[in-house]
This record gives C-alpha cells, sequence and structure tokens, in this order.
C-alpha cells in the first residue's frame, strides 16, 4: 500500500501537481499557520508550484539549515526557493 502512495506522489510530482495541506516533514505548515501566513501574500498569479510548498521549503531551510542543493525532493528546486527568500529580503 505504501509503494502505492509513493507511486502515486511521484507521479502527481512529475506531473507538477501536489498534494496540498499535507504535512511531510515536522517543519511543514500546518493548516492554521498557513491561513495566517496566505493574507499577507499576492495569490493571484499563475504559478507552477503553490506558494505553500515554497514557505514549507523556505522553512525546513530554516530549521535543518542543510545545504541549498539538499532541500528534499518533495519541494520545488533549491534555485526557485533562493528566488523567493531574495524577492522577500528586498
Amino acid at each position: 500500500m505504501s509503494c502505492l502512495i509513493g507511486f502515486l506522489f511521484v507521479t502527481l510530482r512529475l506531473l507538477g501537481l501536489y498534494i496540498y495541506m499535507n504535512k511531510i516533514y515536522p517543519t511543514d505548515l500546518t493548516d492554521t499557520q498557513w491561513s495566517a501566513i496566505v493574507q499577507f501574500l499576492d495569490e493571484t498569479c499563475n504559478r507552477k508550484y503553490p506558494l505553500y510548498t515554497i514557505w514549507n521549503a523556505i522553512f525546513y531551510l530554516l530549521k535543518t539549515g542543510c545545504q541549498w542543493r539538499m532541500l528534499p525532493k518533495e519541494y520545488p528546486k533549491w534555485e526557485l526557493v533562493y528566488y523567493y527568500i531574495a524577492k522577500m529580503a528586498r
């Protein structure tokens, strides 16, 4: 059963679709935390990756202190996450 779920997740990821509000890592945002953050963000743009996933990647990097290039595959590429952090820092 777990192999099937893993296969479906990888298939969805390859298609550019993600399972929203699904905690994979302890650093992932809860629904309550996300609703507090999203009210300050511009959600009108069409993006390949949802902001929820990008924010989870940012929190993962901050909490674990891992290297950019070692960001888990469940998150967008490190270059995109870095772009959003640099954009927010301006």
